[in-house]
């Protein structure tokens, strides 16, 4: 897809993977747009906008941290793809959700985020099916650790935002400009499911058979630093 001239709706853009995609596509000449009204018309929604939460099960002494995960990572996707569909449509559009690996893969400490991030990858695959012979092309990009600020701001046992990664941030991740490339060729390219790192695409398979062999990155999450 060439976005040149085009509206691109991005939610979550004040930090992180959003933010990067935002600068990187008004770099290249795209209108970012916050309303229809804006620009007459969308051309392409990202849904990018969420927060994490960082907990084993047992640990969590506020379920009600849950609720407001789905909200922001299922729900309010689901909500803007909603409103956006008809003008999407209407210009043959892109819808791109950016999800998780741990959408795809289970991980500890992650029930409440990866629940919600499985929502999400369901939603939409059932939504692809939908929009088929539609015109609307639907992507959605799993990413693995990446540098961002999200672990830091996720939420923690008790609810509240955890302040600092409980991981050493500085080893194995992508970094968010790497990532924001990735994304950005499988739109052009509208790829239909991007898993980062790629090894990943082997996981599928082996996980029936093999979980802990099928998912050592998801595992990492866990470990404290220096480990």
């Amino acid at each position: 897809m060439d976005f040149r001239g085009k509206s691109v709706v991005v939610t979550g853009a004040s930090s992180g993977i959003g933010d990067e995609l935002a600068v990187r596509l008004a770099r290249q000449g795209r209108r970012l747009a916050r309303t229809v009204e804006a620009f007459g018309g969308v051309d392409c929604l990202v849904n990018d906008a969420g927060i994490s939460m960082l907990a084993g099960f047992e640990e969590v002494t506020d379920l009600s941290a849950f609720e407001k995960l789905m909200p922001a990572n299922y729900l309010g996707a689901g909500y803007a793809t909603h409103f956006a569909l008809p003008e999407l449509r209407r210009r043959r559009g892109l819808v791109v959700a950016i999800s998780s690996l741990t959408g795809k893969f289970g991980a500890p400490t992650c029930t409440a985020y990866g629940a919600s991030k499985h929502a999400m990858q369901g939603f939409f695959d059932a939504l692809r099916i939908e929009l088929s012979g539609s015109g609307v092309a639907l992507r959605t990009v799993s990413p693995g650790f990446v540098q961002t600020e999200i672990r830091a701001r996720a939420l923690g046992p008790d609810g509240e935002p955890l302040g600092a990664s409980p991981r050493d941030e500085r080893r194995g991740n992508l970094s968010v400009e790497a990532c924001a490339s990735r994304i950005l060729r499988a739109m052009e390219r509208r790829e239909r499911d991007v898993l980062e790192p790629g090894r990943a695409r082997l996981r599928g398979p082996l996980a029936a058979r093999r979980p802990r062999a099928a998912r050592p990155d998801a595992d990492r999450v866990s470990r404290p630093k220096g480990a």
